[in-house]
């Protein structure tokens, strides 16, 4: 039996022969293809992985050159500052030097508790 192609006659074996390279070539390059798209999705996906890194190195490295809000301060002047004084009720265990002469120097004898500092 034979096919008519053109103006060639083919064996029909011939002609399925062809087909099923035809076939096969299709298949590997379809496979190829998929590949290629598995490829530039894991590149896309390390492309925005990068992104979101540097991202985040700039978000960092500017974030001490922007401007402190009044609170940020006194947050940071309690955290940095207050927290680590310590008051010693043992005078035994304070300074052991003796005290400043005050002499020719304004100093107060006496305080005075403020009892009205929340009102003011």
């Amino acid at each position: 039996m034979s096919v008519a192609v053109g103006n060639a006659q083919r064996p029909l074996m011939d002609h399925t022969q062809d087909r099923e390279a035809t076939i096969k070539a299709l298949t590997r390059e379809i496979e190829e293809l998929r590949e290629k798209i598995r490829e530039n999705g894991r590149q896309k996906r390390e492309a925005e992985e990068e992104a979101e890194r540097e991202r985040k190195r700039t978000e960092k490295a500017e974030k001490p050159m922007q401007d402190t809000t009044i609170k940020e301060y006194l947050d940071a002047c309690q955290k940095h500052l207050f927290d680590r004084l310590k008051v010693e009720p043992d005078m035994a265990r304070g300074p052991q030097g003796g005290l400043t002469n005050p002499t020719k120097k304004w100093c107060r004898t006496k305080l005075l508790p403020w009892t009205n500092f929340l009102d003011d």
